[in-house]
């Protein structure tokens, strides 16, 4: 019985074989068809090209690490130590995405007309509801049909839907031992969202930055106000050097420039498209349009045999 099966396998392989030969050539047409077809969507496919930024920490001296045991005794003192620098980039990394953010940057009229292109009309200088499209009709009916509700109304652009086009569209990522800071987008248009990028890091630090300078002179006088009431050599040495952090950080915050991160690498723009992947689109086009011909031999062929 094995023999038999194995000789049936051997007939059956030889059998596909011998069917998808004799459509070689249909094979060879489909094939070329549909390598045409990818070329052309290539041809119409928007290019994507990556934009990247790596953000880096500040100088900022750590403060919390470098008090070493006083920090039980300022505890039992009653004396908050500031903590380290660490606490700033978390800060920053939320603040990226979230509405505070979202409303400083809609103040750039420019920027949002362009990220929002395809709802603003020139003629009457206003955000309008785009056309639907044959494909958001269809998933409109699908959703319909699926959940039973029906599609939102238009909301034209405004700081809310900008901090969900900016937490869809641009990645972000700290890594935890570096603490450096990671920013990138795909796009079409890679100058348009190096432009949103640059803007939301000024625009995160500045907002930072200006909360630190309206708490940090209250710090500075809570901290005096303790050390001339302060009894212990001990304690007038943390209260110094809180003092000391304090103004120096304070000082930092006064000048021109970065405060929490500054730009190591970037902004960078990838030479070639990263989407599509022109070689994996045309190797996937050579294959879908192989596999999809030999089953139309075979399905016709089984047909024939049952027929």
């Amino acid at each position: 019985m094995e023999e038999n099966k194995h000789l049936d396998e051997e007939v059956d392989l030889r059998e596909l074989t011998s069917v998808l030969w004799r459509g070689r050539y249909f094979i060879i047409i489909l094939t070329i068809i549909s390598f045409a077809a990818g070329s052309l969507y290539l041809r119409n496919a928007d290019l994507k090209y990556n934009v990247s930024i790596l953000l880096a920490p500040t100088n900022q001296e750590e403060t919390q690490a470098n008090f070493g045991n006083f920090g039980n005794l300022a505890a039992l003192a009653g004396i908050s130590l500031p903590s380290s620098n660490h606490s700033d980039l978390i800060k920053f990394e939320l603040m990226l995405k979230t509405r505070e953010l979202s409303s400083q940057i809609f103040e750039d009229k420019n920027l949002i007309r362009e990220l929002f292109s395809g709802e603003w009309n020139d003629q009457e200088q206003l955000f309008i509801e785009p056309k639907t499209t044959l494909k958001t009709a269809i998933k409109n009916n699908i959703r319909v049909v699926l959940t039973g509700k029906q599609p939102k109304e238009y909301l034209s652009p405004n700081p809310a839907r900008l901090s969900e086009f900016i937490k869809r569209r641009i990645r972000i990522t700290r890594n935890k031992n570096t603490q450096f800071i990671s920013m990138s987008a795909e796009s079409s248009n890679p100058e348009l969202y190096q432009r949103l990028i640059m803007n939301m890091i000024y625009t995160t630090d500045a907002l930072i930055k200006k909360s630190f300078m309206s708490q940090s002179k209250d710090a500075v006088s809570f901290y005096q106000n303790k050390i001339s009431k302060a009894r212990s050599k001990e304690h007038r040495e943390i209260l110094a050097a809180l003092i000391a952090k304090e103004e120096k950080k304070l000082l930092l915050a006064s000048r021109e420039g970065p405060f929490v991160v500054e730009i190591l690498t970037g902004p960078n723009i990838s030479l070639q498209p990263t989407s599509p992947k022109i070689s994996i689109t045309l190797l996937l086009s050579i294959v879908l349009g192989f596999f999809f011909s030999s089953g139309i031999l075979l399905i016709r062929n089984f047909l024939n045999k049952n027929h």
